[in-house]
């Protein structure tokens, strides 16, 4: 039976290792919170495995300093990037409960990404670069695994989902780097 869902949700980002900004600052290890938003489509169910397809939208963001040690002493950039994603998926239903897992490799297409670069110290901040990220690929590819407990309320199921996304690509070309004036990411 084919079925059709919403799923929408914050997202936890994570942004491991370092890259060095215009201004020659190397930032390291960002995090932030996302949104995203997906429409997924059901095409097969059988034996507790349920295949179908899933569009949606993403949107990354992640906050990352000079000095993660100390956040105050150093610049600051925040980071965003937004994404369409679609990707087919797999699901298997414990029988007997509502818990699930699943699993679906995505293909997404970066629609905008932007920086802010936020000079310190304290107590006068200045904000002198608010552009976009450069050369970033157009296509990013992970692999998203998940999973949930499914129960029904006001005739409607709800499920409750734990994701993780691992990424399969690097968002930025392999290219040597100018410290000076590349966003090496």
């Amino acid at each position: 039976q084919s079925q059709w869902a919403m799923e929408v949700g914050t997202s936890y980002n994570i942004q491991d290792g370092s890259f060095r900004a215009p201004c020659g600052c190397k930032f390291q290890n960002g995090n932030g919170v996302g949104f995203m938003a997906a429409v997924s489509y059901d095409i097969l169910t059988m034996d507790g495995f349920t295949v179908g397809v899933e569009p949606g939208f993403d949107l990354k963001a992640a906050t990352a300093y000079e000095y993660p040690n100390v956040p105050l002493s150093g610049d600051q950039i925040n980071i965003q990037m937004s994404y369409i994603t679609f990707g087919p998926y797999m699901r298997y239903h414990v029988p007997g409960s509502g818990l699930f897992f699943q699993a679906d490799p995505e293909a997404e297409y970066l629609l905008s990404n932007s920086f802010q670069h936020i000079s310190h110290p304290i107590p006068v901040p200045a904000e002198d670069v608010d552009s976009s990220m450069g050369d970033l690929r157009a296509m990013r590819y992970a692999v998203r695994v998940s999973t949930g407990y499914k129960f029904d309320m006001f005739g409607l199921e709800i499920a409750p989902m734990l994701n993780v996304d691992l990424p399969l690509n690097n968002i930025r070309p392999d290219v040597p780097l100018d410290p000076f004036t590349d966003l090496g990411l």
